[in-house]
Order: C-alpha cells, then structure tokens, then sequence
C-alpha cells in the first residue's frame, strides 16, 4: 500500500514538475484571443452582472447567449470570485490546469493497474506525462485541459460503478459527465452509450462468473437522470433567457458542419481567403439555417461523391488525430508562442521530436487492437463494460462526432489518455503472452 502510494505521488509531482516548468518557461503572444477572451468575458459578465454573454459592454447589459456551453467559463468565473477579476485570476486558471494536468497522469496510472502489465501502464503513463499536446494545454486558456480530466474520470468512475455497483458511484459519474457535457456538448450521446452498454451487458453476462455487479435501472436512472439535469437545465435556460436572434448553440454546430464540408477550409483560413464560396456561414447568409447549408453542400456531394467519401472517411479522422494544431500556430501550439520550453530546452524538444515521430506508429497500432478488441468480445475473453471496450468507444464515438462536423487536431488533445492506453492494450495483444502475465483485472 505505501509503495503504492509513493509511485502515485511520483507520478503526479513529475508530471507536475513538467507542466509547471512549461507555463513558467513559456511566453504566449497576447495569450487572451479568439475563443480565450471569449471564455473570459462570459465569466466577468457573469461576475460583475450575472448574465452570461460573450458580448462586452460598459454601458448597457450584454445580450444573453449560448454559443459556447458554461463549463469552462464557470471555472474562470469561480477564480475571479475567490482572486479577482483583473489580474490574479489569470495564473490562478493556469495554476489550477496544470494540477489538473498532472492529476490527468495518474489517473491513466489507476486505469493501467486495473486493464494492463506493469510495463505497458508504465509507457501509457509516461506517454500521457510527456506528451507535447497535454503539456502545451495547459497554458492556453482553453477548454482541453478542463475537459480532458473530467471526462476520463467521468468514464472510469463509471467503470467502477458498474464493478461494484454502488448508487453513488453511478450518480458520480452522472454529475461528472453532465459538466462534461457543460465544458464540450460534444460528449452528449456518450453517457447514453455507455448505459445502453452497461444493458446489454446485463443481459449477456454470466452473473457467476462476470465481474461486474449486476445492473440494477434504478442506478441507471439514477446516472441518467442527474446528466439530464445538466442539459437539461442549461436548455432550459437557454429557450427562456436567450433572444432569438442571439448566438445559440444550433448557430455554433451549423457552423462547425457547414466548415467541415470544405476540404480546402484550411488553406483558406491560413491565407486568409474565405468566400461566400467556401460554404462559411460568417460569409454566405444563405448557409446561415439548416436548409439554406443544405441546399448549397447537396449538389457539392452528387458532383463527386468518390471526393466527398474519401474526404469523410479518411481524410477527416487522419486530420482530427494528426500531431498538428490546424487552426492556430500550427504542431502543438494554438496562440502563438514567443518562446517556449520546447524551444528552449534541448532534452524538451527532443522529447517533442521523439513523440512526433512516434505518433503515427500509435495511430496504426491503435486500429489495429480493433481486430482483437472484438475477437476477445466474441470469445468473452473481455466484457463489454471492460476499460479497452470503454476507450474504444469513446474514441470511436467522438471521430464520428468531430468528422460530422468541424475537425482539428485540436479537439483529439483531450482524448490523448484514451488513445494511449489503447494503443499500449493493443501492443499486449501483438507480443507473446509470457510477458503479458499478471495483467490485473
């Protein structure tokens, strides 16, 4: 037990130490833009007038609106109320996501202890502790640090809800996922998943020789109703509060589909060439309602449907997965950087190089543990409710979710953990089984 408990701590002060070394060495240029000042004035219009707006006023109240859910912003919110609202709430927000950051790690250390050997939790986690992306994140006032700890605890809290079947671990995981939900609303339909999983399960299992508690629906009620009650009270507030003609959440998915039809949205970002033409909905006003995007993408689609396939089928994951940052500076940086610990520090970047390289070879191997993730599932060699089933779901959940709509490289950053412990599960299953002994279940 307190061997334990010193490798846990050595793991959360190196992964500590990185993180706080990064956002100490780094030098953002102007750090509060684009979607940043956004997430900032929502939390002071919510501080000093108690309306939660991205619209910025000294004079007259700012409009109500929903383009970006609360979650975020709540966090900056609660910062200025316990700092200030001018200053001191700024390193505050940082110092609170490299914590976050550093928790992040050990968590895939738990989950590594209950699905895999001793070396491979020890290369996801160390994956997870050095990887660019996670590190780099926590010094940009984004919602990726935030989301990325909340929503894998979300899942493995729910893991063990289902081992042991405890009613307050389901409504846990409920609360958790619910301000998942409040951070990204990209998560929504991964909670109904999982409960229709967590069914399914019940129903096939051997309840003898299962390990996992048997499903009650009342616990499943239980989970499914407190995430309701997130976005369920957040649309609520929303058809009461918000004018009709302010930014709302449909605007904002219209726009993230409507920009994913474009194969070549990235080059004219870059250069600073969007048209009408390009199907943008800042530029098109007929792009600016469902049937209006609809009517201009259906003829795109029926003049090169092979185009638009492979465009969705291929091209789409590879850029949500790929290392660069698509929109934004550009590798593992959003807002441009005046300096940073990896162009600082040679051993830094060395490791950046190291897991650039790497990268593709993760992606590879993590498809390929697809192959004996569902002949393990169909010879019951592995549960449904199993972490590596858990992982892959949730990877192959939010890939449809982003290809459907806008992809960057971006939106992976928080999902990095999962794809790391799927890539290293998949590794145990292409070497021979005697080094595999031992694996904890």
């Amino acid at each position: 037990m307190f061997k334990n408990i010193l490798i846990l701590l050595f793991v959360f002060l190196f992964s500590l130490s990185l993180r706080l070394t990064y956002v100490h060495t780094t030098v953002l240029d102007t750090p509060l833009r684009g979607d940043a000042i956004s997430y900032v004035t929502y939390a002071y219009n919510l501080v000093t007038v108690g309306i939660y707006s991205k619209e910025y006023s000294q004079t007259t109240p700012p409009t109500p609106d929903s383009y970006w859910a609360p979650g975020f912003p709540l966090m900056i919110a609660l910062t200025m109320q316990l700092t200030d609202k001018e200053k001191s709430f700024y390193p505050t927000v940082i110092l609170i996501q490299t914590v976050l950051g550093a928790l992040l790690v050990v968590l895939v250390f738990f989950i590594g202890n209950h699905c895999l050997p001793n070396w491979a939790t020890a290369i996801a986690t160390l994956l997870t502790a050095v990887s660019p992306h996670l590190i780099s994140f926590t010094g940009y006032f984004l919602t990726e640090t935030l989301f990325g700890f909340v929503q894998l605890l979300a899942i493995l809290t729910f893991y063990w809800a289902t081992r042991t079947g405890k009613a307050g671990l389901f409504a846990l995981s409920g609360i958790l996922f619910g301000y998942s939900y409040l951070i990204k609303p990209v998560i929504f339909f991964l909670p109904l998943l999982l409960a229709g999983l967590a069914i399914f399960h019940h129903r096939r299992s051997c309840p003898t020789t299962s390990q996992f508690a048997p499903v009650k629906f009342t616990q499943l009620a239980i989970f499914l109703i407190l995430f309701s009650l997130f976005w369920g009270g957040w649309s609520l507030r929303n058809l009461l509060s918000v004018p009709a003609q302010a930014d709302n959440l449909t605007q904002s998915a219209l726009v993230s589909f409507v920009q994913g039809t474009q194969p070549d949205f990235y080059e004219h970002w870059s250069s600073g060439s969007l048209t009408p033409g390009h199907l943008s909905p800042e530029t098109d006003p007929a792009n600016k309602t469902w049937p209006g995007m609809l009517k201009n993408f259906t003829p795109l689609v029926l003049a090169d449907p092979l185009g638009y396939l492979t465009w969705y089928g291929l091209h789409k994951p590879y850029l949500l997965w790929g290392w660069d940052v698509l929109i934004g500076q550009g590798d593992i940086y959003v807002y441009p950087i005046l300096k940073s610990l990896y162009t600082t520090s040679p051993v830094a970047d060395a490791s950046r190089v190291l897991m650039k390289w790497l990268h593709p070879f993760v992606l590879l191997i993590t498809l390929l543990g697809l192959y004996p993730l569902l002949k393990s599932l169909a010879r019951r060699q592995l549960e449904v409710l199993d972490i590596p089933v858990l992982f892959y779901l949730t990877l192959v959940y939010i890939t449809v979710v982003y290809v459907i709509l806008f992809v960057d490289g971006r939106y992976s950053v928080p999902f990095r953990p999962e794809l790391y412990v799927c890539a290293v599960w998949s590794l145990t299953t292409l070497i021979p089984s005697s080094i595999n002994k031992g694996i904890p279940r």
